[in-house]
């Protein structure tokens, strides 16, 4: 979205650029690409309405780059991001049908007839601003209504083909967002029995745990309602990550044990690839030359234990700390000691090899000498007692 803003604001200036070296230019793709979208009438506009809908994306895109677990709360915020886009060209009387997300995802956006007009499609209001000054005619600016709403069609089906929502146990999984459980309705009952049955035939808890968290999930729905009201209702995910939260909860009381085993296993489940490939990135910037594999495994944990405690400000240097540190050579030394023992122990081992196949060899000549004179006095004999019958 910046990238695009940054863009219209150059735009005139490589206008003017590609006006006035137009015919020194060289011929490759690039240039190509960047003069047909100079002479594109609509280029502001274009991009005026990329960057309405990528303002719509972007927060939940930033909102779940982050190592904190997320899963109860991926099928209101998918949802919610998924009507507001629909809302922008689906008719609003199949959008109020629409009431629930499962309804949401069942309605055809590929069909016209669900479509709104194209003069009602929601392009942005930057966009209808830059299409007031746009010289063109009524045809290119229906044109251009209609390939935004097949724009933000397609659009709607690649974020349901490809996003969780498919998936039931993400729905039964938004039991378990304390929002969910302070309201502690019917549905949101039915939602965790379905999702300890799912756990159940997936074989991750036994039948009584699955019955035990049943029976717990009900009480803590009405704990949250009474004495740990406050404590619900004040939670954020911005603030707080669900885990330290449940564990404050549940994690120490036995009689929410089984229900807490239950949250573990939602709350270990992984709702993108950000924290892998930040994890790339952050080991990529800590390789050099000749580095062990324990040294780069060191360093994660010095760097996660940084990035846990909220920056290299905010470490606490204890006495336990000080003294670790003050034998780290000591650590060093009997560590070097052991990975020379190791190698002289596989050098040794690898001698012990070599010796044992030497001794092989040796034999399995032995052998085949063996059985190669034992065949030739075989073919000795045989030809004697051969001559022995025809006298």
């Amino acid at each position: 979205m910046d990238v695009a803003s940054r863009a219209l604001e150059v735009l005139p200036h490589v206008k003017k650029y590609m006006a006035d070296k137009s015919k020194t230019l060289p011929k490759t793709t690039t240039c190509r690409n960047i003069q047909s979208a100079c002479s594109d009438a609509f280029i502001s506009v274009k991009t005026q309405f990329f960057i309405s809908v990528a303002s719509m994306i972007e927060p939940f895109l930033r909102k779940y780059q982050t190592n904190s677990p997320m899963v109860p709360f991926l099928y209101n915020d998918l949802g919610s991001c998924l009507r507001n886009i629909m809302n922008r060209f689906v008719k609003k009387e199949v959008l109020a049908g629409a009431d629930t997300v499962y309804k949401l995802c069942k309605v055809d956006v590929t069909s016209k007839e669900n479509w709104c007009s194209y003069k009602d499609v929601d392009v942005g209001v930057a966009a209808k601003a830059e299409m007031r000054h746009t010289k063109a005619s009524d045809r290119d600016h229906m044109q251009f209504r209609m390939e935004c709403i097949k724009f933000l069609s397609a659009m709607t089906v690649k974020i349901i083909d490809r996003s969780p929502l498919q998936h039931h146990f993400v729905r039964f999984a938004l039991s378990l967002a304390p929002a969910s459980v302070l309201l502690g309705t019917m549905s949101t009952q039915k939602n965790f029995v379905k999702l300890v049955e799912a756990l159940y035939e997936a074989h991750c808890v036994s039948a009584q745990t699955a019955d035990s968290a049943e029976i717990q999930f009900t009480n803590l729905c009405v704990s949250a309602s009474n004495e740990l009201q406050p404590l619900f209702k004040n939670f954020s995910p911005s603030d707080a990550k669900l885990d330290a939260f449940y564990f404050e909860v549940l994690g120490d009381k036995t009689e929410f044990s089984a229900l807490w085993h239950v949250a573990k296993l939602i709350l270990i489940l992984s709702h993108g690839n950000a924290a892998v490939e930040s994890g790339f990135s952050i080991n990529n910037d800590m390789l050099v030359e000749n580095l062990l594999e324990d040294s780069l495994v060191g360093h994660r944990i010095v760097y996660d234990s940084i990035q846990k405690a909220g920056g290299v400000l905010s470490v606490n240097i204890d006495k336990q700390m000080l003294q670790f540190a003050r034998a780290a050579r000591s650590r060093w030394e009997e560590a070097s000691w052991n990975n020379k023992a190791v190698r002289e122990r596989e050098k040794s081992a690898v001698a012990e090899k070599r010796k044992i196949a030497q001794q092989v060899k040796v034999f399995e000549t032995k052998k085949a000498k063996l059985v190669s004179e034992a065949a030739a006095a075989a073919a000795q004999l045989e030809k004697e007692i051969e001559q022995l019958k025809y006298k």
